[in-house]
C-alpha cells in the first residue's frame, strides 16, 4: 500500500512541476540546500555548489581549509527526485539524452537552469562541483551550466588507473560515448589525462593536472605522525581494507558489477585474503583486526559467507574483528598498526600516513590478471608483497611489530598524484576564482 501511495505521489508531483506550480518545487529546493561546515552569518565570500557530497568527503575537507569559499550541499536524495519527476525511471537517459535535446531533459535542463539561478542570486555561486563527470544524475546540471553564469566542475575521483587499465578504460570509455561540455575537469595525474583526450571525453583545454585535495591535509599536518608514535605501545591494529572481484576494472560476466558466483575476476584472492584474516584473528585474540568496505550489505554478506565456507569461522560472532563500512577513513589508517591493501588509493593514503602496507600478489594476480588488472606492478620490488596466504600471515605478524616505516617509491607517489605538496585545493580553487574575476568583468 505504502509503495501505492508513493506512486501516485510522485505521479502528482511530476504533473505539478510541468504547470505554473512548479516554481514551488524550486522554493522548497533552494531551501533543501545546507552548507558543509558552520560559516559567519554575514559572510560575503563566494559559494560553490557540491553534488553527491558524501562521495568525496576528504576532498570537500581539504576545500574547507580555504577560507575563500563556502561550500553549498545539494542532497543526493533532492537530486534524484526532482530528476525523477521529470524521467521516465524506464529510460536510461545517458548523455546523448541531452546533447540531443531529448523532449524529457530538455524540460529538466530548463527547470534545473531557474534552479541554478535562484540559488546563484541567494548564494553567490562561482561554480558547481561533482566528482565525475558520466554520473546520469548530474548531465542536468552540466547542461544548465551553459545557460547560466554558472559553470561546471569535475574533481573526478577515480584516478586510480594504472597503467595498466589505460588503454581499457579509454576503449570502455569510448565505448560508452562518455562527453564532458563543462567548465573543467580537474585531474590527479597524466593517466587519467591521457584516457579523457584519447577516449573524447574533451579538449585538452579542459583538463587541469591539480593532484589530489583529499592528500592534502596529510602532506601538511604532522599530527598524524604524533598519532602514530604515541599508538605504539597500545592495542595493535590490523586494518583490511576490503576489494571487490572486479578491482582494478575487471568486466564479470553476469548481472552483478562488484561480485562473481562462477570464479571471475578476484574471486580466489578474495577468498584466500579475507580466510587469512580471519585465521589470523583466531590465533591472535591480543590483536583487533578491521575489515573495512566502501558500502555494507551484499560486501559484508561475501566476506562472511566466504569466510564460513573456506574456515567455518564466522567472523560476525568473533570479538576481535570488525566490519566496517561507515568512518573517515585517513583517521581509521591513523589507528592502525599494518594495514593489508590491493589495487587501491589507500596503499598511497597508508604508505604516506606513515604505515607500512601489505600487497596480496597471489592466485589470480599473479597469474590470470597480472598483465591487465594489477595495480602498482612497476614498483613491486620496492613494496611488501605478500606471495601466499601463509606469507600474508608470516608477513603480518613480522611488520605489526617493526616500527620500521617502509616508504612508497617517489616515483610511484608522482605517477598517481602528479602533486603531493599540499596544493591541489588551492590550484582547484585558484581556477575557479579566476573564471569567475573573468565572468565578472564582462
Amino acid at each position: 500500500m505504502k509503495a501505492i501511495i508513493k506512486k501516485i505521489l510522485l505521479n502528482l508531483a511530476g504533473w505539478l512541476i510541468q504547470t505554473p506550480l512548479y516554481k514551488l518545487f524550486i522554493i522548497a529546493a533552494v531551501r533543501s540546500v545546507f552548507f558543509f561546515q558552520k560559516y559567519e552569518d554575514n559572510d560575503t565570500k563566494k559559494s560553490i555548489l557540491i553534488l553527491n557530497h558524501e562521495r568525496f568527503s576528504h576532498d570537500l575537507e581539504a576545500l574547507c581549509l580555504d577560507k575563500r569559499v563556502k561550500l553549498l550541499i545539494l542532497p543526493s536524495r533532492i537530486q534524484t527526485l526532482l530528476n525523477s519527476l521529470f524521467l521516465n525511471s524506464n529510460f536510461s537517459y545517458q548523455v546523448n539524452s541531452y546533447q540531443n535535446k531529448k523532449n524529457e531533459t530538455k524540460k529538466l535542463v530548463r527547470f534545473v537552469v531557474e534552479f541554478i539561478n535562484k540559488l546563484n542570486e541567494k548564494y553567490n555561486l562561482c561554480g558547481i562541483v561533482t566528482c565525475s563527470f558520466y554520473y546520469r544524475q548530474d548531465f542536468p546540471y552540466q547542461f544548465a551550466s551553459l545557460k547560466t553564469p554558472v559553470p561546471f566542475y569535475v574533481i573526478f575521483k577515480e584516478y586510480m588507473k594504472d597503467e595498466s587499465v589505460v588503454e581499457h578504460t579509454i576503449k570502455n570509455y569510448k565505448r560508452k560515448k562518455f562527453k564532458f561540455v563543462g567548465e573543467k575537469i580537474f585531474s590527479a595525474n597524466k593517466n587519467i589525462e591521457k584516457i579523457l583526450l584519447e577516449s573524447g571525453v574533451c579538449q585538452k583545454s579542459r583538463i587541469s593536472l591539480v593532484g589530489s585535495p583529499r592528500f592534502d591535509n596529510i602532506f601538511k599536518s604532522n599530527i598524524y605522525s604524533n598519532k602514530y608514535n604515541k599508538n605504539k605501545h597500545t592495542k595493535k591494529v590490523v586494518t583490511f581494507f576490503s576489494f571487490l572481484h572486479s578491482s582494478g576494472s575487471i568486466e564479470l560476466n553476469g548481472s552483478n558489477n562488484f561480485f562473481s558466483d562462477n570464479g571471475d575476476g578476484y574471486y580466489k584472492l578474495f577468498r584466500d585474503v579475507h580466510k587469512s584474516v580471519a585465521e589470523l584473528a583466531v590465533d591472535n585474540r591480543d590483536v583487533q583486526f578491521i575489515i573495512k568496505t566502501k558500502w555494507g550489505g551484499i560486501w559484508f554478506d561475501k566476506i562472511v559467507s566466504s569466510v564460513l565456507s573456506a574456515t567455518g569461522i564466522d567472523i560476525l560472532h568473533q570479538p576481535n574483528i570488525t566490519l566496517l563500512s561507515e568512518g573517515n577513513t585517513q583517521e581509521l589508517i591513523m589507528k592502525s598498526s599494518l594495514v593489508i591493501a590491493f589495487n587501491s588509493t589507500t596503499v598511497l593514503e597508508s604508505g604516506l600516513l606513515g604505515k607500512n602496507i601489505i600487497i596480496p600478489v597471489y592466485n589470480e594476480a599473479k597469474d590470470k590478471y597480472y598483465e591487465s588488472n594489477l595495480f602498482f606492478k612497476k614498483y613491486l620490488d620496492s613494496l611488501i608483497i605478500a606471495s601466499s596466504n601463509k606469507d600474508l600471515k608470516d608477513k603480518v605478524i613480522k611488520y605489526l611489530f617493526d616500527h620500521k616505516h617502509y616508504p612508497l617509491p617517489k616515483k610511484m607517489i608522482k605517477d598517481f598524484l602528479i602533486f603531493y605538496d599540499g596544493k591541489s585545493s588551492k590550484r582547484i580553487l585558484d581556477i575557479i576564482l579566476q573564471k569567475e574575476e573573468k565572468i565578472d568583468e564582462k
